[in-house]
C-alpha cells in the first residue's frame, strides 16, 4: 500500500464508505489522522514541550467520535421563523457608542475609530487613533 503514488492512495482512503466504528466513516478517519499527523509535526517543531498523545489512534478516534456528535443534529430540518429586526430609539439616559477597527493586510497598519450619539442621533464624539503596526486581533481588542 505504502508503494502507491499519493493520487492512489488518498483517494481510495478519502472515498471509502465502509464503518470503522458503529458511525465512523473510514474516509473521516483518515482525513483526520492526516490533519493530526500535520498538526502535531507542527507541535513537534514549534514547541520543544509537546508529546505526542500515548495512544494515538484512540485519541484520535475519540476526537473523532466528540466531532460526529456535536454535528449529529445538523442534517435535520429546522423549524425556520421569519424575525424582523429594527432599530429602537435609546431611552433618554442613554449613548450609542458604535466601534470598529481594520488592518491592511500588506502593510500591517491598524486603525481603530469609534463614534457616540445621542438618544436625538446628534454626534457627540468620536476617535480614530492610528494604532500603527499589528494584527487583526490587536485591532480587535
Amino acid at each position: 500500500m505504502f508503494k502507491l503514488d499519493r493520487k492512489d492512495w488518498l483517494h481510495p482512503n478519502l472515498s471509502c464508505n465502509k464503518l470503522i466504528t458503529d458511525r465512523c466513516p473510514n474516509y473521516i478517519f483518515f482525513a483526520v489522522v492526516l490533519w493530526f499527523i500535520w498538526k502535531w509535526r507542527c507541535d513537534i517543531i514549534f514547541n520543544s514541550n509537546f508529546k505526542i498523545p500515548s495512544g494515538p489512534a484512540m485519541f484520535i478516534l475519540r476526537y473523532v467520535e466528540t466531532w460526529l456528535n456535536a454535528t449529529n443534529d445538523m442534517d435535520k430540518e429546522f423549524d425556520l421563523k421569519t424575525c424582523l429586526l429594527s432599530w429602537k430609539p435609546l431611552s433618554q439616559d442613554w449613548v450609542k457608542l458604535n466601534v470598529d477597527g481594520s488592518m491592511s493586510p500588506g502593510l500591517g497598519c491598524i486603525v481603530g475609530g469609534g463614534v457616540m450619539r445621542d438618544p436625538q442621533k446628534n454626534w457627540l464624539g468620536g476617535f480614530a487613533p492610528n494604532k500603527g503596526l499589528g494584527s487583526v486581533i490587536e485591532v480587535e481588542l
